[in-house]
């Protein structure tokens, strides 16, 4: 098992997401903010500055043209597609190379990722859910805790790889079992260190939680509902971080929760392809990306 001190100094060592990405996150809900504001918090940063002009003209924000100003970028896209963008910059830069203790590399789970973001806007826009405006966001960052837990289950992979060969348990479970805590309470923590939206804290939290039954479910858990159904269906279409998954398709009752049935989710999940292809390639294309060795010992 691990101590919460072990925990702490792992969760310190890591470096923090941009922090203009996450004063525009703080931004969303401001009815004052200006195009003047955005503009400032960008310009501060001419990595970010780089990269946003980059993104913006990628497929999936929807311009027909390479945007050339950071100004015509936030008139073009609006405050959530900024933050979306600009979020997307900052994770790709404190993904490490290798996730140690998952045995995969930083493009299987940069590409897991965005697929949960993709698809977690796409269920989101459908449903007209609530903080729709987060949902790419949040489904984005929902595996922070992989960036904490993977250091001590490398410390004893060896060992996890003997005992739970042959038997069907989720990256949850295994993590429970070897360590005596997950990813999920990890990425809360971590989201939490990072002063990060509490919509995606929560979405770390609970993304693999039982789900509340009927009337026990509350609105926050609408968006932890969206993205644990696009975690699924990511899964589902192939786009899993590590060989421990989770179930490949929906939970039944989340799915009744937001009112959407088995072939809808799919179908939903199935135009998301080529967004998904085109974000997993912007990865290689963001300036001055920052790799770091997750490691207990480091």
């Amino acid at each position: 098992m691990i101590s919460s001190a072990d925990i702490v100094a792992t969760v310190e060592r890591l470096p923090t997401l941009n922090l203009q990405a996450i004063r525009l996150m703080g931004l969303l809900n401001d009815e004052n903010v200006t195009f003047a504001d955005i503009e400032t918090i960008i310009r501060t940063d001419p990595a970010l500055t780089a990269n946003i002009l980059k993104a913006a003209g990628s497929a999936h924000f929807g311009l027909s043209r390479q945007v050339e100003t950071v100004r015509e970028a936030i008139a073009l896209l609006g405050l959530r597609r900024v933050v979306d963008v600009v979020t997307l910059a900052a994770m790709a830069n404190v993904i490490p190379d290798r996730l140690p203790g998952y045995d995969i590399g930083a493009q299987a789970f940069w590409r897991h990722c965005v697929a949960v973001a993709v698809i977690s806007e796409r269920i989101a826009g459908a449903l007209s859910t609530g903080h729709a405006g987060l949902a790419f966001t949040a489904g984005l960052l929902h595996d922070l805790g992989k960036l904490v837990v993977g250091a001590f289950l490398a410390e004893r992979w060896t060992e996890s790889k003997t005992t739970f060969r042959g038997r069907l348990l989720t990256s949850v479970k295994s993590e429970q079992l070897i360590l005596g805590v997950d990813h999920s309470d990890l990425g809360m923590l971590l989201a939490q260190s990072w002063r990060l939206p509490e919509v995606v804290a929560l979405v770390n939290r609970s993304h693999h939680d039982p789900f509340p039954n009927g009337n026990e479910a509350q609105d926050e858990d609408r968006t932890v509902a969206v993205v644990r159904t696009a975690d699924a269906l990511s899964h589902a279409f192939g786009f899993s971080a590590g060989p421990l998954g989770p179930d490949s398709w929906p939970d039944p009752a989340v799915l009744e929760f937001l009112n959407l049935s088995q072939v809808e989710a799919t179908h939903l999940a199935w135009g998301c392809m080529d967004a998904i292809d085109g974000l997993v390639d912007l990865q290689f294309q963001i300036v001055t990306p920052r790799r770091i060795a997750v490691g207990a010992g480091a």
